[in-house]
């Protein structure tokens, strides 16, 4: 689910409005890091492109991207 404007998902918008208990709330429930928006650009990106994002948020979208990594090592 995205705005049509732009395709991106609620967890770009958190992100973007730095809004560090939304963000934990969206990747609890699922959202993807990996979601892209209409310039191929996913939330992971954001938070290497933007100056303004802080710590707190880039530390958990990359702690959120190291554990997908390694449960998709683990034997089905």
């Amino acid at each position: 689910m995205g705005d049509l404007g732009s395709g991106r998902c609620p967890l770009f918008h958190a992100i973007e409005a730095s809004d560090l208990i939304m963000v934990k709330r969206l990747l609890e429930h699922g959202a993807s890091i990996y979601a892209r928006n209409f310039k191929g650009v996913t939330p992971l990106d954001i938070i290497n492109q933007l100056d303004t994002i802080s710590i707190a948020i880039k530390n958990i979208i990359l702690q959120n991207a190291r554990l997908k990594k390694d449960t998709s090592l683990l034997p089905k």
